[in-house]
């Protein structure tokens, strides 16, 4: 069964888990959609592969012991199966749908820090998988499958 199509500058949400480290805030990002011919309601369409390039503005993480908040994105690991149209072909490719979650990967760029005695500890770990994410779609007309 079809959904929405995902269109540029939809918004991307990702959940605050990446396995044993949250986000401090929602980690939030935008769609960048590949089509150059197709648009649907006046916007790209978002196409599979597009994927690879969508990420989370920096959000403030913690990781079990590391209290003290480091900075990280979220990125799109890979799509929910019933985020990309099985039928329906745009420019050759399956083009993205809403669907349920995806799967997501948080990368660290400063690493939080777990106070000591001796001194802060950075958190050695340099990206968390295990997270999931949803695309909130401005769509509500188009559907495809």
């Amino acid at each position: 069964m079809g959904d929405f199509v995902v269109v540029d500058q939809d918004q991307i949400m990702w959940m605050p888990s990446f396995g044993p480290a949250l986000t401090l805030g929602p980690a939030m990002g935008m769609v960048m959609a590949g089509s150059t011919k197709v648009k649907v309601t006046g916007k790209k369409v978002a196409l599979v592969g597009d994927e690879t390039k969508w990420k989370s503005m920096p959000v403030m993480y913690t990781s079990g012991s590391f209290v003290t908040p480091g900075v990280a994105m979220a990125k799109v690991m890979m799509l929910g199966p019933d985020q990309k149209t099985m039928k329906t072909k745009v420019e050759g490719k399956p083009a993205v749908i809403k669907g349920s979650v995806f799967q997501a990967i948080l990368m660290v760029m400063s690493p939080a820090m777990m106070p000591t005695p001796a001194g802060p500890v950075p958190d050695p770990v340099p990206m968390y998988p295990g997270g999931m994410g949803k695309f909130i779609t401005t769509n509500t007309k188009v559907k495809a499958g």
